[in-house]
């Protein structure tokens, strides 16, 4: 039986994750002020804020085992937070566009190594459990970047705070740093994993549950309060609560996700009908008027999202057991390349008016995922 985490050990993995994924999240309140602050359309600051800042986490994902076996798992822990911290304070005090690149570059890099070594090193710590509440950490910072930044501008404070906010988050998690991340694991090759993976059908349809589960949530983080803001005419308050609600749903449900495959519940439900939920959610908020129309787009995507976080893990290292870093960091690549090619893409279609047609496309991919994994990508 998994040992059961103590608080003091929880604490670091969940300063952690909410430290890194609060970056997801604090572009998305921001993103119409940092245009206008720089003069730009929201097309570019899709480019410069969000294309970099995944351009970061496909660069630490893939390098992520290499990393981790030149420096150790717990300088590589250090590493992540001082980029999450360095990368904000950059954007903080420097408003340009270059800085703009450059912060979200490294704390794109940041976040990558935090959901690569974070699911890792939280399973020898804690098993399941951890992963859970690692998972649940890893999304109510996006949830917190969301909430924390719409009373920000109901402030009427620049928008540079929202990232002096994250950079003490990251503080926090330098400080916090617990003793299990000395932990040794397999790395592997991300070279070989992929050789092996390509030409697997359960391989593929396992990174589209990835790509679901850590995606498409990513796009949502930027641009769902622009859109409800904008297209679905929601109070600035109203979309900060939904986008706070939606995170917030996927955090508490993400231990729930990793108790059910913990308890060995059907493959079927965790990766194949919650992804269903989730596509289900995208077309209601897609359609969405009303605060109440969107609650219940979030309720549907929040499970959605949440339920298989745990599952796709163990999945993943059943079928590489021995490069566990590696096979992580390859199967998350997915989940940053959709956003890193559509991100911009749908910003520029917010401000065109044509963000109900982007949600909807977006749907798609959780739809593909649960279909596929309606039968298990690796049978128990």
């Amino acid at each position: 039986m998994a040992p059961s985490p103590d608080h003091t050990r929880a604490l670091g993995y969940v300063a952690l994750g909410t430290a890194a994924s609060w970056n997801t999240g604090v572009l998305g309140p921001t993103a119409g002020e940092v245009a206008s602050s720089l003069g730009l359309s929201l097309g570019a600051v899709g480019v410069l804020g969000a294309t970099t800042f995944f351009a970061g986490l496909v660069v630490a994902k893939l390098g992520a085992a290499r990393l981790t076996a030149a420096i150790g798992t717990r300088r590589a822990w250090r590493v992540t937070a001082l980029a999450l911290l360095g990368g904000n304070l950059l954007v903080a005090v420097a408003p340009w566009s270059a800085a703009l690149a450059c912060g979200r570059l490294t704390t794109g890099i940041g976040l990558g190594l935090t959901l690569v070594l974070g699911p890792v090193l939280a399973r020898e710590a804690g098993g399941d459990r951890l992963v859970g509440i690692f998972g649940a950490a890893a999304t109510i910072g996006v949830a917190g970047a969301i909430g924390v930044g719409s009373l920000i501008r109901e402030a009427g404070l620049d928008w540079q705070v929202d990232f002096a906010v994250a950079a003490a988050t990251a503080l926090i998690a330098l400080a916090l740093t617990p003793t299990t991340v000395d932990a040794k694991v397999p790395s592997g090759s991300v070279l070989a994993i992929f050789r092996r993976s390509v030409s697997r059908a359960s391989a593929w349809r396992l990174e589209l549950l990835f790509t679901t589960a850590l995606g498409v949530p990513y796009i949502l983080g930027v641009w769902l309060v622009p859109y409800l803001t904008g297209e679905a005419g929601l109070t600035a308050v109203a979309a900060g609560a939904l986008g706070f609600g939606l995170f917030g749903l996927s955090a508490i449900l993400r231990p729930e996700g990793g108790r059910l495959d913990a308890e060995g519940r059907s493959l079927t439900l965790l990766g194949g009908v919650a992804p269903l939920a989730a596509a289900a959610g995208l077309v209601v908020l897609a359609l969405t008027d009303s605060l109440a129309i969107g609650a219940v787009g979030v309720l549907l995507a929040g499970i959605g999202f949440a339920i298989p976080y745990a599952a796709m893990y163990d999945e993943a290292a059943h079928m590489f057991p021995g490069a566990r870093i590696a096979t992580i960091g390859l199967f998350s690549v997915g989940a940053n390349v959709l956003p890193l090619a559509l991100a911009p893409i749908v910003g520029a279609a917010i401000s065109e008016g044509h963000g109900t047609e982007a949600l909807l496309v977006l749907a798609v991919v959780p739809l593909l995922a649960g279909v596929a994994n309606l039968r298990p990508a690796v049978p128990r």
